[in-house]
Order: structure tokens, then C-alpha cells, then sequence
């Protein structure tokens, strides 16, 4: 695909992809963490488990009345990697969290290889597609991105938080705004002029 999909043809294969994705009542959720800035989730060891671990309580959210179960990307180090990935996940979800107990899985998390999963694959899509657009790589991502955002998760009209969610909120808020045009960020409009990136997405 890198070689014979490319410019035009792939953007269009992307956003049919999720065309369809959006049809078949995919919700994706996205979380993304400015490492530096410390952990959201205090029990995370880092700061990779500490957004599978925020993800983990937006699908537990989103599932309201009803179970489900997750399906993550095989490690990519062996055995001895994919062990330490599930006996962490495991840990994770025994303990919750002070926002969700986890009681709505129906077995403990559960890898698959990527290339094996469609639906793994358009998850890294969703989620490569957002990463992008909050770093500010929007030239290819921007083209995508509309298309994506239809399919991320809203609660009380918005999506900042809820279908994507920037740790920490406090400095990234305003990018709800810029990036997904949210008006409200909990009980405050936005932008906020206190906070960073008050003027655009841009400016710090």
C-alpha cells in the first residue's frame, strides 16, 4: 500500500473506509497523552498504559446497559512482551479506577496480530489520523480528519473528552475547540483565555 496507494488514491481510500465504518455504527475513541506532563491514571506504570487505560474507561462509558469486550494489537516483541502487555491490562481492570470500575467486560483483554483485524487496522487509522491532527500535522491528516470526527464519540454535544481526550485537559482544552470546534469544554466555553493555545491551535 505505501508504494502503489498514494496521494490522491489513498486519501480517498481513507475516507471511504470510514464512510463506511461511520454506516456500519462504528464509534471510535481516541486518547492521547503529552508524556512530560505526568500520568492522568496514578496506578499507570506508563504513559503508554496510561492511555489504553483512559480508552479502556471511555468504552466502559459507552457501552452504558450493555457488555463488551476488548481486542488490542498483538506486541510486537514476542511472547514475553505480550505477556507483560495482558498481565498489566489485567491488573488495570481488576483495580479500576476512581471514575470506572470495569465491570462490564465480559473477559479480560485479548490480543489478535494486525494484520489479522480490519477492525485493528481502522482503529490505527482513527487514531493515527487524531494524533496527528492534535500534533498539528494537518496537511495529509486534514483531509482526513472530517471523516473521522463523524465517527468519534459525543456526549452532551461534545467530543473534546469524550471520542478524544488530551491529557492533561488543563493545558489542552482549547485544542477541543480548534480541532473539533467543541463551544463548551465541561462547564466553560471555549476557548478559554487563561489556558494554552487561547488565539488558534497553533500558539501556545
Amino acid at each position: 500500500m505505501r508504494n502503489n496507494l498514494t496521494g490522491d488514491r489513498r486519501e480517498q481510500f481513507y475516507n471511504e473506509v470510514l464512510q463506511l465504518a461511520a454506516q456500519n455504527g462504528a464509534i471510535g475513541l481516541t486518547a492521547i497523552s503529552d508524556a512530560t506532563k505526568g500520568l492522568a491514571i496514578p496506578e499507570a506504570k506508563t504513559a503508554e498504559m496510561d492511555v489504553l487505560i483512559m480508552t479502556l474507561e471511555r468504552f466502559d462509558l459507552a457501552l452504558g446497559q450493555d457488555v463488551g469486550m476488548v481486542v488490542a494489537a498483538r506486541p510486537s516483541g514476542g511472547q514475553g512482551d505480550e505477556h507483560k502487555f495482558l498481565v498489566s491490562c489485567a491488573e488495570a481492570i481488576n483495580a479500576g479506577t476512581r471514575y470506572v470500575k470495569f465491570e462490564k467486560f465480559v473477559t479480560h483483554v485479548v490480543t489478535m496480530p494486525f494484520t489479522n483485524s480490519r477492525l485493528l487496522q481502522l482503529a490505527d487509522l482513527v487514531v493515527s489520523i487524531s494524533t496527528a491532527m492534535v500534533a498539528g500535522h494537518q496537511e495529509f491528516a486534514g483531509k482526513v480528519f472530517p471523516a473521522v470526527q463523524k465517527i468519534l464519540r459525543t456526549s452532551g454535544g461534545r467530543i473534546g473528552g469524550v471520542g478524544l481526550k488530551i491529557h492533561p485537559d488543563y493545558s489542552y482544552a482549547n485544542l477541543y475547540h480548534w480541532i473539533l470546534g467543541d463551544p463548551l469544554f465541561k462547564q466553560s466555553n471555549l476557548p478559554i483565555a487563561s489556558r494554552p493555545f487561547p488565539v488558534d491551535g497553533d500558539s501556545y
